[in-house]
């Protein structure tokens, strides 16, 4: 016999003090599931904007880079211009 026709056979000469709590226990398992599950959405959620977001930190740091790379650039450039005139020939 199928579950759900003896659970409708046998419900009605039970006591509702009886199957009451087993359909609230019931009731409160599924929603903790679905938190739990909601909990894990989340959780997953917040990963993929972390590596999102690592990309981008890298970004900007490659621009610091980039800018100090050129300033050095520059100060060589003016260095260059600069030295002969502290150069004293033998």
């Amino acid at each position: 016999m199928p579950s759900g026709i003896a659970r409708h056979e046998i419900r009605p000469r039970l006591p509702s003090s009886s199957w009451l709590p087993v359909e609230r226990g019931s009731a409160l398992a599924t929603r903790a599931g679905e938190t739990m599950q909601s909990r894990d959405v989340d959780r997953f959620s917040d990963g993929v904007e972390r590596i999102d977001a690592a990309p981008a930190g890298n970004v900007g740091n490659m621009q610091g880079v980039a800018s100090a790379a050129g300033d050095l650039r520059e100060q060589a450039r003016m260095l260059s211009v600069a030295i002969p005139a502290f150069i004293v020939e033998r």
